[in-house]
């Protein structure tokens, strides 16, 4: 089966969330009969904080790519086990940027999708959210996947048979709703659709008369227009589509999500970045950052349409 990845980038840095990472990746090419770009980055400068230390700088260069080949070959017998077409490289930094280098890595290779294993101290600096994998997810220009475990395989050995997407009426949202769709559709999987309404008005509104019922009628109207649109777009691309509006009054829609994919067992959770309503403020630091936290299922991290430079008026 072709599907909508054809190019996955997977860093790796020989720890456990790294191999649960390196499993999704290899899972999902060889099912989508993608090709698999493997990534280990060797920093081969020693850290700052210890310049009063004797340092053969030679030999720290040299143990640090040698470990890193390690991974390499590691990583591709498993591609080889799996059947997959992979290449792989050590990529060397000086300046102790892993998250630069992953990224550059990934636009240079032309990969549309990037896999992390989140949680890994080594090699990739401490894969996880807050470090390597959030700033990866900031700046790289394709998708991003965050793995914590491998995921599980459901019918017909395929994974991802459950797939959860928030939605919020943004445009990335609608990107996200988008890419889950045709997703569910090439694998024959679930997909369900929620809505987060935050129906109880934030503390930052400090004394201002607020009627509680209306400001909660409100979010729930807006939550149906975002769940009926979501429901639209799904038809519009022929896929089935589950949706649910989640109420919460504490402000935590990453929370909400998480807590719902659980209970709905889901197997990938998918999420626009950068959407600023509803979700209250989609981006990575705040919900995004959050369900990649606490959600048991790995975590598709989908960016909005790249804003056009307006062209200068003629004078």
């Amino acid at each position: 089966m072709t599907g909508m990845f054809r190019r996955i980038l997977v860093g790796v840095d020989g720890s456990g969330p790294s191999s649960a990472g390196l499993t999704a990746a290899l899972r999902l090419a060889r099912e989508q009969d993608a090709k698999v770009r493997v990534v280990h980055v060797a920093d081969t400068v020693p850290p700052a904080g210890i310049e009063d230390t004797y340092i053969w700088l030679d030999g720290y260069r040299e143990g640090a790519l040698a470990a890193g080949r390690q991974v390499i070959r590691r990583a591709e017998a498993r591609a080889r086990a799996e059947r997959v077409r992979t290449e792989a490289a050590v990529v060397e930094t000086l300046v102790h940027d892993t998250s630069g280098a992953i990224v550059e890595e990934a636009a240079r290779w032309r990969a549309d999708l990037v896999a992390l294993g989140t949680h890994g101290r080594s090699g990739l600096a401490r894969v996880v959210l807050g470090s390597v994998a959030e700033d990866v997810a900031r700046h790289a220009t394709t998708a991003v996947l965050l793995v914590k475990r491998a995921p599980r395989r459901r019918r017909a050995g395929r994974s991802f048979g459950r797939i959860l997407v928030a939605v919020d009426g943004s445009d990335p949202a609608k990107r996200a709703l988008g890419t889950a769709l045709r997703f569910a559709k090439e694998r024959r999987a679930a997909v369900r659709a929620v809505h987060v309404a935050d129906t109880f008005p934030a503390a930052s509104l400090g004394e201002a008369y607020i009627d509680v019922d209306a400001y909660r009628d409100a979010a729930l109207a807006a939550g149906r227009a975002v769940i009926g649109a979501a429901r639209r777009q799904a038809r519009a691309a022929g896929t089935r589509l589950d949706a649910a509006m989640l109420e919460t009054v504490s402000h935590d829609a990453s929370g909400a999500i998480a807590a719902d994919a659980r209970r709905w067992r889901a197997d990938l959770v998918v999420l626009g970045t950068h959407g600023r309503t509803g979700l209250a403020r989609l981006f990575l630091g705040s919900v995004a950052e959050g369900v990649a936290r606490h959600a048991a299922a790995p975590v598709l991290l989908v960016r909005g349409a790249p804003r056009r430079r307006r062209r200068a008026s003629a004078r």
